[in-house]
């Protein structure tokens, strides 16, 4: 956690990646533009290329430059040139940790593959760059490919740098609305509803209208499940059903991951877009997209219901449904009361709240705009990072349990449906899961 009056140096590997040069230093750049970055704040580039701050920082894409913050901006920018792989360079990186002092937070953000985690993590230990008690560990999902996997590299992880120190970033629970449920939770005219008394099903929607936009190579290996569900919507159901007790957070949002099954009263649908329109304009179909095999079977849409052992949650339902080429862009909670009613946390198109109880009307219209003057993306998580709030962040653990809760699907073959792009999905899926149609068939 941070600690007020310390400085704090991000250290950025895989800053000549194509994440760091679209996302990550613009949104640098608008935090510094916004008065939100130290003045000794630093940010510490770390690549395999021979590059200057000059090149890194002119090919990022940002917009709209002030000269007078570039130049502050800029003066806070620091490279370091090593191999990820070879402990020997590591000691040009030891001297640049040397050189902050023995006083400031260094939160080690790694922008690469999986693949390298487990051997930057023993690097920067073996190397001493990473120092006891002002230390932190910043990743990038996917973690791991499959339960064992992501098992694996947990414990490589833990055992390394212990779990307290480790955060997964997820885009979705830094989003304005669904990211912030446990606001909208804890409000006492819903707290009191939020059982299995007065909820029947939780329903997440995550729908997109475009399509793969030219990531072939690594969709056509992923499939929206693993690509979204498991990366960031099973996520967002734990935040609805784990357990507000005394206990810490990610271990209430891992307990309730635990208790999660895929259930038996609905089947798994999957399917795969076709040629269709969107907004009038004709769009190919998944098969005819550049670099997608011609006889793939991956999904591009997915519904999915599951039940927890929980006692506290007997009989309630917990579904997703999300998928590519959808009729429009949707992300939303839905909770569906035994009474009929339904409450709408909805994140876009805009940030909202439907259905709030007439005696919390207030602090729902408080919570909006909120919401509306919040920081998003990456200069959300970027700040977040600085005070390791952990409501946005996930534990090793619970990234593993992610995918075991999926183990079952993965380990069964699909029949796969097909829908019209544009449309709301498989019309044999909009019968199964028509409670969740009937809710965005509105839009």
């Amino acid at each position: 956690m941070h600690s007020p009056g310390k400085r704090q140096t991000l250290v950025l590997f895989g800053v000549t990646g194509d994440l760091v040069r679209r996302k990550i230093l613009p949104a640098l750049y608008q935090l510094e533009h916004k008065g939100l970055l130290a003045n000794d704040f630093c940010c510490l580039g770390v690549g395999r290329q021979e590059v200057t701050n000059k090149d890194l920082l002119e090919k990022a894409l940002i917009k709209d430059i002030n000269p007078i913050v570039w130049r502050r901006f800029a003066s806070k920018f620091r490279y370091c040139k090593l191999q990820l792989d070879n402990l020997e360079t590591y000691h040009s990186l030891k001297k640049e940790v040397e050189h902050f002092g023995k006083k400031t937070e260094l939160l080690f953000f790694l922008a690469v593959s999986t693949s390298f985690f487990s051997v930057i993590a023993h690097h920067l230990v073996a190397s001493s760059c990473w120092q006891e008690g002002r230390s932190s560990l910043f990743l990038e999902k996917p973690f791991g490919s499959d339960f064992m996997v992501a098992q694996q590299l947990q414990r490589d992880l833990e055992g390394l740098i212990g779990a307290e120190n480790i955060h997964l970033i997820d885009h979705y629970l830094s989003k304005p609305g669904i990211g912030s449920l446990l606001q909208v939770r804890t409000l006492p005219g819903i707290a009191s509803l939020w059982n299995k008394e007065s909820i029947r099903c939780i329903q997440v929607v995550a729908t997109e209208s475009l399509g793969i936009e030219g990531r072939a190579p690594f969709y056509d290996q992923q499939g929206h499940i693993k690509d979204l569900v498991q990366s960031h919507l099973l996520q967002i159901l734990s935040l609805t059903g784990a357990l507000l007790t005394d206990q810490n957070l990610k271990e209430a949002r891992s307990h309730f991951l635990k208790s999660l099954f895929l259930s038996h009263s609905k089947p798994i649908h999957i399917g795969q877009y076709t040629e269709g329109k969107i907004k009038g304009k004709t769009v190919c179909g998944y098969l005819d997209e550049l670099g997608v095999a011609s006889n793939s079977q991956t999904e591009t849409f997915a519904a999915m219901c599951f039940e927890s052992a929980l006692p506290e949650w007997k009989g309630v339902f917990f579904e997703v449904f999300t998928g590519k080429r959808l009729h429009q862009k949707l992300t939303e909670v839905i909770i569906l009361f035994h009474s009929g009613k339904r409450l709408v946390i909805r994140s876009f198109p805009d940030t909202s709240i439907m259905g709030m109880p007439s005696e919390e009307k207030k602090s729902c219209r408080a919570l909006e705009c909120l919401w509306k003057q919040s920081l998003s993306g990456y200069e959300a998580i970027l700040m977040a990072s600085f005070s390791q709030n952990e409501s946005v962040f996930l534990s090793p653990k619970e990234a593993a349990l992610g995918w075991e809760v999926l183990a079952p699907y993965f380990r069964e073959k699909q029949h796969l449906h097909y829908y019209e792009a544009g449309s709301w999905g498989p019309p044999e899926t909009l019968k199964l899961y028509s409670s969740i149609f009937e809710q965005i068939g509105r839009g």
